[in-house]
């Protein structure tokens, strides 16, 4: 569900994550306009009376909001939307459906904020840069039920005990991972394209460096992965494997502006058409681009494994394919994805392999004969 193409009245506004506090109560981050929106939700703040210890009996408008929020949170948690049809009539993903449930009481305190006339992409304006978005004003709200209804209150200094942080998540990098060869950027220095539809909700990605470098933004991602992701980035350029083959390249690293913490590092944009997972169905690419495909993907992991590097999450959607169509392999924070890599095998050679054929048979080369050089060995 895109809460930015729902209804032409409804104001700009993304979630950007939420978090479970002893399964049942939750944190949500919203922003809109250029405010983030910090969101408390616990079932007893539902139960009119607002109070656990209140003697006054739930109504059944306040138990029907409690068990609404309930079953959506069960639904997320399971990934199974089978109890949850009454509120997703279109079949959304249970996480979108949450993300709607939580955002539509705020529309009212949203369409009040005035759009950030002075940023965007037209004459006299600017874009906004990355540690205005990462650090927004922020509002602290709960959501009760109030008249029968989900219906934020907001709570004033004193009322929580929440200390607001960088939208983009600090990264622990160990010293080893920062390099003095590679530089370090201010979040300041980057600039974010401006998309006029979402008028800077959404999460940045596409970025530009003293305004006319265009990178791609890493962040969001946990430590580790972050981490792994780097060192593997860094020996692929220790190797001049990324002067020979189509791989992302390290640009630098980027710190919050005011605390001088790791919030993210910068890769090489890569101009593209989609990933592979997209665009390299069977129906849209003739079979002999297919071929090419795997086997330049099928080079490329030969090449990794011969210097020691595993892909790690391998699948289709971890390969872009350009204006040129040629194929890009990304993505090395590890893991595994099901259905692509099985979890005893993730981060491992024979992971990596299992990958591969599965990409094989997605772009259904497996009964037309293509044996490549690694697979033949």
């Amino acid at each position: 569900m895109d809460p930015l193409s729902k209804v032409e009245d409804e104001p700009p506004y993304q979630v950007l994550n939420f978090l479970h506090c002893e399964d049942i109560d939750s944190l949500f981050q919203v922003v809109c306009r250029g405010r983030r929106f910090h969101v408390s939700v616990s079932p007893s703040d539902f139960r009119e009376g607002d109070s656990t210890e209140s003697s006054t009996p739930p109504s059944s408008a306040s138990s029907h909001i409690e068990d609404q929020y309930q079953r959506l949170l069960a639904a997320v948690r399971d990934d199974d939307p089978s109890n949850i049809e009454d509120l997703n009539p279109e079949g959304y993903h249970p996480l979108d459906v949450l993300y709607d449930w939580i955002a539509t009481p705020f529309f009212p305190l949203f369409r009040k904020i005035p759009p950030l006339h002075n940023i965007g992409s037209g004459p006299g304006q600017r874009l906004q840069n990355l540690d205005e978005y990462a650090n927004p004003s922020t509002q602290f709200f709960r959501l009760k039920c109030v008249e029968g209804r989900v219906t934020p209150i907001r709570l004033i200094d004193g009322e929580h005990d929440v200390v607001p942080r960088p939208l983009l998540r600090f990264l622990d990098l160990s010293p080893s991972c920062i390099r003095s060869n590679v530089p370090i950027f201010s979040s300041r220095e980057i600039l974010i394209p401006w998309d006029s539809l979402s008028e800077g909700a959404l999460y940045p990605q596409a970025v530009f460096l003293h305004g006319h470098h265009k990178l791609y933004l890493r962040s969001a991602m946990d430590s580790r992965s972050a981490e792994r992701e780097i060192d593997h980035l860094l020996r692929i350029q220790d190797s001049g494997l990324h002067n020979m083959l189509l791989l992302p390249k390290l640009h630098g690293y980027v710190e919050d502006a005011s605390q001088k913490r790791i919030i993210g590092y910068l890769l090489e944009y890569i101009e593209h058409r989609g990933t592979l997972d997209h665009v390299g169905a069977a129906e849209k690419a003739p079979l002999a681009l297919r071929r090419r495909w795997y086997q330049k993907i099928a080079e490329t992991l030969s090449a990794l494994h011969d210097v020691g590097i595993v892909w790690g999450d391998a699948k289709a959607g971890n390969v872009l394919v350009d204006h040129e169509d040629s194929v890009w392999v990304i993505d090395f924070g590890g893991g595994y994805t099901v259905g692509w890599v099985d979890e005893e095998l993730r981060e491992t050679v024979a992971g990596d392999l299992q990958g591969l054929a599965r990409i094989k048979e997605y772009l259904k080369l497996t009964e037309d004969g293509v044996l490549d050089t690694y697979e033949s060995g």
